[in-house]
């Protein structure tokens, strides 16, 4: 009766809420309530040096248990020095700053030991660096510069089509390369960390039991585990020609960034799918213990059929974990024998389902092909048998530290006028809950 919808030519009904309804919603807050903060003093008995003022404040402001996690890893870094001192990552450039940093400039100076053309690529990388304790001899890149990031690109090679006055370099055609595809299927991003990282997980739930009158319930406590993250460097060596550096167009500029960024970006896409775990590369989803497993068959493998993917989706359901950012990954094999694989026999409909620029589905569920799902594992006498994931990628969890450091090489290739770039970045991978995953690792396709 009062302004909204006054002037509307016909009766506004109003939705009337059982109160059985409101009844449910309130018990089931409430239930919810009381595990948030169960959960939250859990994990202050769990880590032992979380004040009460923080936990009360917590409890007290209605807060998740991660922004718990996250509250107490801010108040170590105040309360316990350098260990957990900021490294920043950035230093505030404007968009137009940050577009002024020119990585050739940079790499020109440094290798001629001239920076009188890069005043500006000097300043920002030594205020970096020195603010991050690094080597002030290497070239230090803030992330605000990395909008988007060569292999060896020589002016008789491939490098030829980027001399400017001969070569329209815009329609430079990039080496084919594998295509990152973990971000693209939801996983979690993890930016500009400070230190080590521990991130809480539940790993049992507290139990409900029915009790007679008069008689006690059963205690039982939710029990909570942490998954630690780690820098681990990561790194790329790519090699760029003197005639090429000095003859080249600006465009030059944005290649070198983006085949820096793209070589890092397949390297990483890898260790998120079948990292190992061991030495200094992180554990991925193929070598997590726990993830669900789908066998086509013994003791050699088979070819994958749509029972298989369905007994996929299965897996992860039985784990509770079949909701979120859900997809398959294959390889671009696996995908070329289930275009071809009907779900039943002479139906016409095939398991993979193509869908509008190159995208698909199976199972009802977006399917996403990436070169370094692998498609070269053994089992008995089967060979080249391909992976297929299927699972919650938001709980793939990438986390980065640091910014992009560039050093230089210009002894190996002394006697061509050629330099070398070392790219190195801080990173790692882990998965929240192995249950968020199943595969199958003996499709013969």
């Amino acid at each position: 009766t009062v302004g909204i919808n006054r002037s509307a030519p016909h009766e506004i009904q109003k939705e009337e809420i059982p109160m059985e309804t409101i009844i449910t919603a309130t018990d089931s807050g409430a239930k919810a309530e009381r595990h948030r903060v169960q959960d939250i003093r859990e994990y202050q008995k769990i880590q032992g040096d979380i004040p009460d003022a923080l936990i009360d404040k917590a409890i007290e402001t209605g807060q998740t248990i991660h922004a718990t996690a996250k509250a107490y890893m801010a108040w170590k870094r105040e309360h316990q020095g350098e260990a957990f001192a900021t490294k920043p990552t950035t230093l505030g450039l404007s968009p137009v700053e940050a577009d002024r940093f020119s990585i050739v400039r940079a790499v020109r100076a440094l290798t001629s030991n001239d920076w009188s053309g890069a005043g500006y690529e000097r300043e920002v990388s030594t205020a970096l660096a020195q603010k991050r304790g690094g080597d002030l001899s290497h070239i230090h890149i803030p992330l605000e510069v990395l909008g988007t990031q060569s292999r060896a690109l020589a002016k008789t090679g491939s490098g030829q089509y980027m001399i400017g006055t001969e070569h329209a370099s815009a329609s430079f055609i990039d080496v084919l390369r594998n295509s990152s595809r973990c971000i693209e299927a939801g996983a979690t991003q993890m930016n500009g960390l400070v230190g080590d990282v521990e991130i809480p997980r539940k790993t049992a739930a507290s139990s409900a039991y029915w009790v007679a009158e008069a008689v006690d319930v059963t205690e039982s406590t939710p029990t909570f585990g942490q998954i630690l993250l780690q820098p681990k460097t990561m790194g790329a060596l790519v090699s760029y020609s003197r005639k090429m550096l000095l003859q080249s167009s600006p465009d030059i500029e944005m290649l070198l960034r983006n085949d820096l960024a793209a070589t890092l970006a397949v390297e990483l896409d890898r260790v998120c799918i079948e990292g190992s775990g061991t030495g200094a590369e992180p554990t991925g989803i193929l070598a997590t213990s726990g993830i669900g497993d789908v066998i086509c068959a013994d003791p050699d493998g088979a070819a994958p059929t749509f029972q298989d993917m369905v007994d996929l989706v299965a897996a992860v359901a039985a784990g509770n974990a079949d909701r979120g950012r859900l997809a398959f990954m294959l390889s671009s094999v696996g995908r070329a024998k289930l275009q071809t694989t009907e779900k039943i026999a002479t139906t016409g409909n095939f398991v993979f389902e193509n869908g509008l620029l190159g995208a698909g589905s199976i199972a009802g569920y977006p399917a996403i092909v990436s070169n370094n799902v692998p498609d070269d594992l053994t089992k008995g006498a089967g060979s080249a048998l391909s992976a297929i994931i299927f699972g919650n990628w938001a709980d793939l969890l990438i986390a980065s530290w640091g910014c992009l450091e560039l050093a230089l090489d210009n002894s190996t290739n002394f006697a061509s006028g050629g330099t070398r770039i070392r790219a190195l970045m801080d990173t790692d991978v882990a998965v929240r809950h192995a249950a968020s995953f199943a595969a199958c690792l003996d499709a013969s396709c």
